[in-house]
């Protein structure tokens, strides 16, 4: 199947066997983020139907026609904590949905998506594609009688600056035009399931949504403490194209700013532990890519542990596993991120290898507080945020009778 978003075009494999028993979506139709498109079982197995139930799920939780916990009347309805696609979109949902909302956060409205992930990475991108076209040209007969460049990395940093402020600014505009009041710092939760801000500003609510987000994960190597090892957050703020540069980990992020990189200048080589880059992309895809950022000049070592970093004279030795040592100017650590917990402060949940458990609905194991987004580790992508963010603020609205039963 071939689905399109905002961020992507791609293929998709079904994750289980069987035969495709009904398809519920036309083709080219625009279909929400986790709504059912169709169903795979046995062959000659019934479905259901228009007029017929649909496949069992999780019952709702009970309604309660007052479950506020005696919070006074001038306690918010719902506390958001973290501004990124789940947090802000549940803000926006739960107040378009009559509540009064508050939304707490630590950094930059927009989240990792819009501030250090999805929209930076293409306007770095964006330039390598037109650097890749201006030496294309000659093919269409645009004749460019001298085609050396150069990357000026401070008006980069500007343009990439200029697009995500505007982008903030939106969502700073759409959380105004809604009445959602937005607190700067950093928010946790309090025994009695309240929000604390920055240890002393409280906020008292009857229900939370805590979309904290995710924040990059660290592996513990030796020297990975260098100044020269930079995260992903880093590396967007860097004014140089380094000479060379290493990339630890062949993900998505770390194979974009690898090619944009390489396109700006950098020698880039990419060392990946798994037997290709891009692991949760089809193997097919993995296998062309590779082969066409190999072509472009990209050094890619997969099946490849690093075993230590050293920096010496101003650059990196990177020692790795079977293989020759190499030597960089940079290096960047990328590989993937992890839920942010800061903001779940004096309250016990449940936990499945780092991440809240949640159940369909977003609830966690504390009743009342519902946890969206990158934070659950479910689907860590903007648009599986976004509808995780509308889930999560339908439930508590409802609880506290701003939606009929």
């Amino acid at each position: 199947m071939e689905i399109m978003t905002d961020k992507v075009s791609m293929e998709l494999e079904a994750e289980e066997d069987g035969y495709l028993i009904a398809i519920l979506k036309g083709d080219g139709e625009t279909v929400p983020v986790t709504e059912v498109i169709g169903y795979l079982g046995e062959e000659g197995e019934n479905i259901p139907t228009a007029g017929a139930a649909a496949p069992e799920a999780s019952p709702a939780p009970a309604v309660s026609a007052s479950n506020d916990d005696g919070k006074s009347d001038d306690a918010f309805d719902i506390v958001v904590i973290g501004g990124g696609p789940a947090g802000y979109v549940a803000a926006i949902k739960a107040a378009q949905l009559g509540g009064k909302v508050a939304l707490v956060e630590k950094s930059e409205l927009g989240g990792t998506c819009l501030n250090r992930g999805c929209i930076p990475t293409k306007t770095y991108l964006h330039n390598a594609e037109i650097i890749e076209n201006i030496g294309h040209a000659a093919n269409r007969g645009i004749v460019i009688e001298n085609p050396n460049f150069t990357v000026d990395m401070d008006k980069l940093l500007e343009t990439k600056s200029k697009v995500v402020n505007t982008l903030v600014g939106g969502v700073a505009g759409l959380l105004r035009s809604y009445g959602v009041t937005v607190h700067k710092g950093v928010g946790t939760i309090t025994k009695d399931k309240n929000v604390l801000v920055d240890g002393s500003e409280l906020l008292e609510t009857k229900k939370i949504i805590l979309a904290g987000g995710s924040k990059v994960s660290k592996i513990n190597v030796p020297g990975m403490e260098s100044s020269l090892v930079m995260t992903s957050d880093d590396i967007l703020e860097m004014n140089e194209v380094p000479e060379s540069l290493v990339i630890i980990g062949g993900g998505v992020v770390g194979i974009e700013l690898g090619q944009a990189f390489m396109t700006f200048g950098s020698k880039v080589t990419v060392i990946e532990m798994m037997d290709r880059i891009v692991p949760a992309m089809d193997a097919e895809v993995s296998k062309n890519l590779r082969l066409i950022l190999e072509r472009k000049g990209m050094t890619i070592l997969t099946s490849t542990k690093l075993q230590e970093i050293i920096e010496e004279n101003g650059q990196l030795r990177i020692k790795v596993e079977g293989k020759d040592d190499i030597i960089a100017s940079k290096a960047l650590l990328s590989i993937g991120r992890v839920p942010d917990l800061e903001g779940i402060g004096d309250v016990e949940f449940e936990l499945d290898r780092g991440r809240i458990k949640v159940n369909e609905y977003m609830e966690t194991s504390v009743p009342g507080i519902y946890a969206p987004g990158d934070i659950n580790g479910t689907k860590m992508l903007a648009h599986a945020a976004f509808r995780m963010g509308e889930v999560a603020a339908e439930m508590p609205s409802k609880e506290i009778m701003l939606l009929p039963n």
